[in-house]
């Protein structure tokens, strides 16, 4: 394993474990048992650079597996399935729980969000989750345009703390009553379930019966 690729996996298991904003560069560079202490800087530039190279490297997965997915979509005529369009945002991140790199890169977004106070940045905006966002808000068209750009906001804020809930229970080896797999398309359902439920009627003037 190379001196970046080092780095990169030390990050990873620190940022996740303890936190973004606590782990020490220090820390990071002994993890990696590197002795030059500029071993960071000389190949990520700064901090921010670490956490780019973090995301981009997972990223690339998740592209190619909704890319791929979006593509199906389009072909089948079902971009405006809401169900099928809840599965391309949920699966391609949700498959990151099937290894330990992959369940660390869950705690990093989950924090990178939460302390960003966004939903997403240019860092977590691949080309296929913006053609998504897209989809999904044509899907909700029959509800106000505000309303659809909340949901969607609370649906991938609660999808990653949902995950990332998950990798801690593991971790901390607590019981879990569904496998991975129902886990996701329970996940799955209650997203389809919220962002599809109907426009509520109340305060809005009742048009008189005939």
């Amino acid at each position: 394993m190379d001196t970046r690729t080092r780095l990169l996996h030390a990050a990873e298991h620190l940022f996740a474990r303890e936190g973004i904003e606590r782990t020490q560069t220090q820390a990071i560079i002994q993890l990696a048992e590197q002795r030059n202490s500029s071993a960071l800087h000389y190949h990520f530039g700064s901090r921010e650079g670490l956490i780019r190279a973090i995301f981009e490297r997972h990223l690339e997965e998740i592209e190619k597996i909704r890319a791929q997915r979006l593509s199906d979509l389009k072909r089948g005529g079902k971009t405006r399935d809401l169900r099928s369009l809840v599965e391309a945002l949920v699966l391609p991140i949700a498959s990151k729980l099937a290894t330990p790199d992959g369940r660390n890169y869950l705690l990093i977004v989950q924090q990178y969000v939460t302390q960003h106070g966004e939903w997403i940045d240019s860092m977590l905006l691949p080309p296929s989750l913006k053609s998504l966002h897209g989809w999904l808000c044509a899907a909700l068209r029959k509800i106000p345009k505000a309303v659809a750009e909340e949901r969607i906001r609370f649906a991938i804020n609660g999808m990653m703390t949902a995950l990332a809930s998950r990798v801690r229970a593991a971790d901390l080896g607590h019981e879990v009553a569904l496998s991975d797999q129902e886990f996701v398309d329970n996940l799955i359902g209650m997203i389809h379930g919220a962002l599809g439920h109907p426009w509520p009627t109340y305060g809005r003037p009742r048009k008189p019966k005939p």
